[in-house]
């Protein structure tokens, strides 16, 4: 086996993935993502749709009386992160402890950590930044009676002086973690008040995975299981655990179905001000699949905000090795694949500057590198044609990009974003 005594320079026209490398990268803004600056594919973020889709989301919020979190983890960037904090977010979810630390490295000021902290390293180093930091904010979660006692017992020999605040987690059978159950919710939440550590500061849940009941429907699930932390959070209100904390949170809301948690969540009152916070994530970007209710919700009398697709892939048609297939340079490790396949939207042909729809054309597969693209029978397109693909789930695309650039409606480039995965 060789053994690589020295790491390998990868100075010699290196250029992150989507800038050419007979441009300096780092100079690109102001250039076009059709001129020389650029090697396909790239990812393309669009300035004006990401602004309004901030404010869509932002107005709907304060109209229902709601907060938001979002997940951080759709972007990992400290560009957008610091967009949505100036807009007003209340906070950034997490839903692992790295996750959380590089949120409080970039400077959020609360976090909610969506995962039980088990690992005694972690636990003592929260415990030291709150301590440390008294102007940051962590919310975490516990599920069972036996995570109380592990924080506990990681937390006594080191008599901080601020507590850990945490959140009883319910959660569905069958699926993730938290209790199944408002009996052993109600369990968590006494030994959680008993402690001389914690301090219960509220109840969340996930809906996105509820399961239809036998005969019913995806959003019946989605109904029965708010229904089911709402029920588990005034028990635990009128047992009297939520003394040592001034507001109580409430908090649920993925991508998908946050026009429930509104319905369900907005008409609740307990012996405390209630704090109703959202934590969808994919709002900012939105997607050209499913990703919100107003893709699902036809009633044009129900208040939803309604988004636009702020994120794109183009990429190069390499061959036409059938009549009515193309390849082009774009695959998993560019583009999500999880939810569906990239959609054909524009194409750009080789020597023009004009667009044209992508009509006929969709995305049979991908390989790594590879899309399969099949053409209607009348479609044309040749070697170098520049095809933008929408895509399904923003999460699994920002993962497979270290820069992406931000453009303004004439696909000038206005900046270059980091993402940290």
């Amino acid at each position: 086996m060789r053994i690589i005594r020295k790491r390998p320079s990868i100075s010699r026209g290196f250029r992150p993935k989507g800038f050419a490398p007979t441009h300096r990268w780092g100079k690109s803004k102001g250039k076009s993502i059709f001129s020389d600056a650029i090697d396909y594919p790239i990812a393309v973020l669009t300035q004006d749709e990401m602004e309004y889709n901030s404010r869509e989301m932002m107005a709907f919020c304060k109209r229902h009386g709601f907060d938001i979190a979002p997940h951080g983890k759709t972007n990992m960037s400290p560009s957008l992160v610091d967009m949505q904090l100036v807009d007003g977010v209340w906070g950034i979810s997490a839903t692992s402890n790295w996750q959380m630390r590089t949120f409080y490295s970039m400077g959020v000021p609360r976090v909610i950590l969506t995962n039980e902290v088990v690992n005694p390293t972690i636990i003592k180093w929260i415990s030291k930044t709150l301590n440390r930091d008294k102007n940051f904010d962590l919310l975490m979660y516990v599920d069972s009676i036996a995570g109380v006692q592990l924080l506990n017992d990681v937390l006594a020999p080191l008599k901080p002086s601020r507590p850990l605040t945490v959140l009883i987690e319910m959660g569905i059978k069958g699926g993730r973690a938290g209790a199944r159950s408002k009996e052993t919710a109600l369990d968590v939440a006494k030994a959680v008040a008993a402690s001389d550590h914690l301090v219960l500061r509220g109840i969340s849940g996930f809906e996105g995975v509820a399961l239809p009941p036998e005969g019913k429907t995806v959003l019946d699930g989605v109904d029965a299981f708010l229904d089911l932390i709402i029920d588990t959070l005034h028990a635990i209100d009128a047992q009297g655990s939520f003394a040592k904390t001034p507001e109580i949170v409430l908090t649920a809301g993925g991508s998908n179905y946050f026009d429930r948690v509104i319905a369900k969540f907005a008409p609740v009152t307990l012996s405390k001000p209630v704090r109703k916070v959202l934590r969808s994530g994919c709002y900012l970007t939105h997607d050209d699949g499913f990703g919100s209710p107003d893709a699902r919700v036809k009633d044009p009398s129900v208040d939803l905000p309604h988004f636009h697709s702020a994120i794109d892939l183009w990429g190069e048609v390499l061959s036409i090795p059938e009549p009515t297939r193309a390849i082009v340079g774009l695959g998993k490790r560019d583009a999500s694949f999880d939810v569906s396949m990239p959609v054909p939207k524009l194409i750009r042909r080789k020597g023009q500057s004009g667009f044209e729809p992508a009509t006929g054309m969709s995305t049979h597969t991908m390989n790594d590198q590879h899309l399969y693209l099949n053409l209607a029978e009348g479609t044309s397109v040749a070697p170098g044609d520049l095809i933008s693909f929408g895509i399904a789930h923003p999460c699994t695309t920002f993962d497979k990009w270290r820069n992406m650039v931000v453009v303004d409606k004439d696909y000038t480039i206005i900046d270059i974003i980091e993402t940290y995965f």
